[in-house]
């Protein structure tokens, strides 16, 4: 990895984006170095197989020819998230809820990934891409997956495919159907592990351990579908980083089956989304809460901590009440990562969102383009950045407070209807 690349700093771009060979000569010239790409609804393998078995790369040729040209990385995103065609196709195999309802076909997160068909599909689709751009001297790396999350106020999956991983892995754990049996007390009592059902929620004595193996499977399951996407790539490219993203640190409650411990170690890279200036207020905490929550995570298995989208612009969850910032905080919000640890850096966006829930807002640069007094204070982090970046790759922070999180209580706590947080 050439120097000027050696400490990521950057921002984020809708595809496909106007200008954006523009842009990028934009970028260098100011002291960025990456471009992440980010799709609509993270909908990556919509975009390139629209229909099945028929790919079309040329929207990326063109990104990648523009980055080689102007001298930027880019960081492409994979991720697995079904086309429609696929949802519709195994809609009737899909994500069923915890009271037994499942989304029409179709519709986004209605396709479980436990059926091995969807992960046989998304093979194809990854091998075609890596093998696509992984020698370009244009990619800086590989987003496996971008924000992951299975549902955001539903309890999933209790489909056939999901039980029956379910039961395998009670059989890992437990060995014989008595031993499960005397460990969920009096919950449930069964004669075969193919009648072994998971539990909705608490339902009274005896099941605070079935919930708990429920919660633990799910998260151990979902932590190994993303560290396979990030696998399959490295089999094929070795060279280049692989990273996964969440969506903000403090965000990740039950339904969603994520445990940040276990997702650190599906990459290379491990990082957070951090908005900080909402609709809701301002919240100048969370930025020292999300990365130190991250970088521990990441520390603990060895991997470079990120922060992938941070505020470049204003207002955040359109249409309730606008929030500007000054270039001031923008610049602040760098230096805050950084010095808590992040090892790389993208704002989001480069230029605002043009439409549907975030249009018009973010933007570090103008909705054509243009410089501007926010563009000028991030671009003076970025020469700094650039100038430093052996000194910030060995530096690190010294911290004075650990802080218990235990994922397990927060399943818990998420049962019995009591504020995670």
């Amino acid at each position: 990895m050439d120097k000027e690349a050696k400490f990521p700093f950057g921002a984020s771009f809708f595809f496909p984006s106007k200008g954006f060979e523009d842009d990028l000569l934009s970028m260098k010239k100011l002291g960025f170095n990456v471009a992440r790409i980010e799709w609509p609804r993270n909908g990556f393998w919509e975009a390139i197989e629209r229909t099945p078995g028929k790919y079309d790369f040329s929207v990326l040729d063109q990104a990648i020819k523009a980055a080689e040209n102007a001298g930027v990385k880019l960081a492409l995103q994979i991720g697995i998230f079904p086309p429609r065609w696929l949802r519709s196709e195994f809609g009737g195999e899909g994500v069923v809820n915890d009271r037994g309802l499942s989304l029409p076909p179709g519709q986004r997160n209605s396709v479980c990934y436990d059926n091995p068909e969807i992960v046989t599909r998304a093979k194809a689709l990854i091998e075609r891409t890596v093998l696509r751009y992984g020698d370009s001297n244009g990619l800086y790396g590989w987003i496996a997956w971008n924000e992951p999350g299975l549902a955001w106020n539903d309890i999933t999956c209790y489909c056939g495919h999901t039980r029956t991983r379910f039961q395998e892995w009670l059989k890992q754990k437990y060995g014989e159907v008595e031993a499960l049996n005397e460990a969920w007390a009096d919950y449930c009592q069964w004669n075969d592990w193919k009648e072994v059902e998971p539990p909705r929620m608490l339902q009274g004595f005896g099941s605070y351990t079935a919930w708990q193996d429920w919660r633990s499977f799910i998260d151990e399951n979902y932590a190994a579908l993303v560290r396979w996407v990030s696998e399959e790539i490295k089999k094929l490219d070795p060279k280049h980083p692989t990273k996964v993203n969440l969506a903000g640190a403090l965000a990740n409650g039950t339904p969603l089956g994520v445990n940040h411990w276990e997702m650190a170690g599906t990459a290379d890279q491990f990082g957070t989304s951090v908005f900080v200036i909402t609709s809701y207020g301002d919240y100048p905490h969370l930025v020292a809460h999300n990365i130190d929550l991250v970088r521990s995570c990441a520390k603990a298995h060895n991997k470079r901590c990120w922060v992938d989208e941070i505020q470049g612009g204003p207002n955040y969850c359109t249409h309730r009440r606008a929030q500007g910032m000054s270039p001031e905080r923008v610049a602040l919000w760098a230096w805050q990562s950084i010095a808590r640890g992040a090892k790389g850096f993208t704002y989001w966006m480069w230029r605002p969102r043009t439409a549907d829930w975030e249009g018009g807002e973010y933007g570090l640069v103008g909705k054509d383009g243009s410089i501007i007094p926010r563009t000028l204070k991030a671009s003076k982090v970025a020469e700094i950045v650039k100038d430093n970046s052996d000194l910030l790759e060995s530096s690190s922070p010294e911290p004075e407070v650990a802080i218990l999180q235990s994922t397990a209580i927060q399943h818990i706590m998420f049962a019995e209807g009591l504020d995670q947080n």
